[in-house]
């Protein structure tokens, strides 16, 4: 299994997960710019085989329309509220059939990937993270939190790489100019995990198969890749678990790619 993050972030998010088939976790990007980045890895938006939508907001379904449109052969999974939720902005897809709909904690088969979708608490009708596992690797995408319960960290765990959502600094959250009403959802129970939550979480995750966590969905206004970088090392090193690796995400630029074996 490989994995690459197209783009993390408040402006999209996309990540392109390949075995025998090759799947896309959300489609937050227009057509042109996911072919673009997926040309850079020699593959395209027609190699597409299947889309996993973890929820309805914009920044993770923007593209989803056009590549739909363009590619009518891939499989769409999705929670059926979100996908009603979806049909109702996007009316175009009112009438795709090529959708299957999932079921929290409960496995299904896309292709040689079996597929757990976790439920997220965040303000979005329903939100999911995934565990993908092929060949005898195991993947974590676990994005959009406003908390991670100790029921998602046992599941994660299993997974040696993690993409976590480390979303923003509590002091550059105040200090940003956001109004104070969006400063609450952002950092509430369903909002999104500070850098701190996400640290307390790696080091966590550190003490079983987790090798490598990715740090992801980066705010460009209340945090720094940088920021969030040095957060989640201090508290591993505090822990002394500094054998884990902990890569970046990013909203302007691929991530790097990564085997899963």
């Amino acid at each position: 299994m490989k994995v690459t993050n197209l783009t993390s972030g408040s402006k999209g998010n996309c990540t392109f997960v390949e075995s025998n088939i090759k799947i896309l976790v959300d489609v937050g990007i227009s057509y042109r710019n996911l072919n673009s980045n997926l040309k850079l890895l020699e593959s395209s938006a027609e190699n597409i085989d299947a889309v996993l939508i973890t929820h309805e907001h914009s920044d993770h379904v923007f593209g989803l329309e056009s590549l739909l449109k363009k590619c009518p052969h891939i499989k769409v999974w999705a929670n059926s509220w979100v996908w009603q939720k979806i049909t109702k902005r996007y009316l175009a897809l009112a009438n795709f059939d090529n959708v299957h709909f999932f079921e929290y904690n409960m496995p299904f088969s896309v292709g040689d990937f079996t597929v757990t979708a976790l439920e997220n608490f965040h303000d979005s009708v329903s939100c999911a993270s995934f565990i993908l596992s092929s060949g005898g690797g195991k993947l974590g995408i676990c994005t959009d939190l406003g908390i991670i319960t100790d029921y998602q960290i046992e599941m994660l765990k299993t997974c040696k790489v993690v993409y976590l959502e480390c979303n923003h600094d509590l002091e550059m959250l105040a200090s940003c100019g956001y109004p104070r009403i969006l400063q609450s959802r952002i950092s509430g129970d369903c909002g999104h995990l500070s850098n701190d939550q996400c640290a307390r979480a790696c080091v966590r995750l550190a003490s079983h198969s987790t090798k490598v966590v990715v740090l992801s969905h980066i705010s460009q206004n209340s945090n720094l890749p940088e920021v969030a970088y040095s957060r989640v090392m201090d508290e591993l090193t505090i822990a002394n678990k500094t054998h884990l690796m902990v890569l970046l995400s990013y909203q302007n630029k691929l991530g790097k790619t990564i085997t899963i074996n």
